[in-house]
């Protein structure tokens, strides 16, 4: 299944306090997964784990994405999930994708104290709101966003896997080494 551009879009509605409006939509996303790990079993500190944060939210966002969710920022590891594609396409959302997990690992790989690998996809997923007054988020859910994390997981220190659908959308635009 092809993962094509999407128009320039944005959620009709994003939900406020005291409001109860949810929007939802199936549209195409690259949701791209980042797993870090400490090596050798060690603890992973505080404040490098800020750093790197920090620095994935500046790359993310720099290639037209958002960090999405932080699972787990602790020091045993975490999973930081990017979204292209949604809640706004920029129209090249799987290249920048692999750009931006590209660009990640190719800072943060094999620099001793983290382990990073990265995982990607592409295909239609619901988004939109979820949940009730009390709380509500900005969700992703399908396919796609299952494989990246399993991709992400599967990766090596170093490694950006790309599934094959992602390679196929973007083609020759993206040069693998």
């Amino acid at each position: 299944a092809d993962c094509p551009a999407a128009p320039e879009t944005r959620p009709s509605s994003f939900v406020s306090p005291g409001s109860d409006r949810v929007h939802a939509e199936r549209r195409p996303v690259t949701p791209v997964f980042m797993t870090v790990a400490p090596f050798k079993g060690e603890e992973i500190e505080y404040p490098v784990l800020q750093e790197l944060y920090l620095d994935v939210l500046g790359i993310v966002r720099k290639h037209g994405g958002y960090v999405h969710h932080v699972d787990s920022l602790v020091a045993s590891g975490a999973r930081i999930m990017a979204l292209f594609g949604a809640p706004v396409s920029s129209g090249m959302d799987t290249e920048n994708g692999i750009l931006a997990a590209l660009e990640t690992v190719g800072r943060h790989a094999g620099r001793g104290d983290i382990r990073i690998g990265c995982g990607i996809d592409c295909g239609y997923v619901y988004s939109g709101t979820t949940g009730n007054e009390w709380r509500k988020q900005y969700t992703v859910i399908g396919d796609a966003v299952n494989t990246a994390c399993r991709l992400a997981d599967a990766a090596g220190d170093g490694m950006v896997t790309v599934s094959s659908r992602a390679a196929s959308v973007a083609g020759d635009r993206i040069r693998y080494g």
